[in-house]
C-alpha cells in the first residue's frame, strides 16, 4: 500500500491511513463465498477493520447527528484502478444494516501490503463490491 488510503469528504479529521493505522483497529475476520456466474463456488477468509470503525477514525460530521440524519450519507471506495462503489452508511450503522464490510488487509492468509486494503461486503453473493487496492475513502450527505 505505497501511499495509503486517503479518507476525506465531510470528516473532521481527513488525512492518510497508512498500514499501521489501519492495523492498530480492532480487527475483524470474515468467511466469504463468491459464487455466481460459471466459476463455481470460491470461498476466502479477509482481515482487517471494519470499514465503519476506518470512518470513525477521521472523525465523520454526522457522528454526533440524529440516527435519521446518518442515514443520508453514502461511503465511496475507490481502488487504484479507478473502480468505485458505494456503500450507505445505514448499510455499515450498528443501529440500522450493522453489515460488518471490513477493509481487509489480509486475504487468505497472505497479508494486502503490497496491493492495499481489499473491500469485503459479506452478503455479497458475486464479490463485484470487493475492490482491492483500496486508495480512497470519501464521507458524503445526499442533500
Amino acid at each position: 500500500m505505497a501511499g495509503g488510503v486517503r479518507i476525506g469528504g465531510e470528516v473532521r479529521a481527513p488525512g492518510v491511513l497508512r498500514t499501521a493505522d489501519l492495523r492498530a483497529l480492532p480487527q475483524h475476520t470474515s468467511d466469504l463465498v463468491f459464487s455466481c456466474g460459471n466459476k463455481g463456488e470460491r470461498p476466502h477468509t479477509f482481515s482487517g477493520p471494519l470499514l465503519r470503525d476506518v470512518v470513525a477514525a477521521a472523525d465523520p460530521e454526522h457522528a454526533y447527528g440524529d440516527r435519521l440524519n446518518r442515514l443520508r450519507y453514502l461511503v465511496s471506495v475507490e481502488a487504484s484502478d479507478g473502480h468505485r462503489v458505494v456503500l450507505s452508511w445505514g448499510e455499515l450503522d450498528p443501529d440500522f444494516g450493522a453489515v460488518p464490510v471490513l477493509l481487509a488487509l489480509v486475504r487468505d492468509g497472505v497479508a494486502l501490503d503490497d496491493e492495499g486494503p481489499q473491500l469485503a461486503v459479506p452478503g455479497d453473493r458475486c464479490g463485484a463490491r470487493s475492490l482491492s487496492g483500496l486508495t480512497a475513502l470519501t464521507l458524503r450527505a445526499e442533500r
